[in-house]
């Protein structure tokens, strides 16, 4: 399901002011030949700002990564949207999914350490 600019919106809102930290955007980066993987035409290049529309091809620069390839033949599956935005909301599912795995590796060792404890009989 497609992302709406109001959803976007609302995610970005909710979350906390940490999980959004590093996401700056630099710019939306026009390709050619209708795909986002295609040669940079630097010409359509466009501020974080400006709402991109089906039909353009290209993708996202955030300050860390990219986000956001789209290619021209996406018209009508997709909403709108700035790469501010986008860059907000990747950069939010980078961190959870950071957050995640050092939360994951945590609850191993918390696991690890109290079978130890239960092998030797502590508990």
């Amino acid at each position: 399901a497609a992302i709406t600019t109001a959803t976007a919106a609302a995610a970005i809102t909710t979350l906390p002011p940490i999980l959004i930290k590093d996401s700056s955007c630099v710019s939306w980066r026009a390709t050619g030949r209708c795909i986002s993987k295609g040669h940079k035409d630097t010409r359509g290049d466009r501020d974080c700002r400006t709402l991109i529309t089906s039909g353009d091809s290209g993708f996202c620069e955030c300050a860390t990564h990219q986000t956001a390839h789209t290619n021209c033949t996406d018209a009508g599956t997709r909403e709108p949207f700035t790469c501010e935005e986008m860059c907000h909301i990747s950069t939010a599912a980078e961190k959870a999914k950071e957050a995640a795995a050092e939360e994951r590796v945590r609850l191993k060792r918390a696991l690890k350490a109290a079978k130890r404890k239960a092998a030797n009989g502590k508990w």
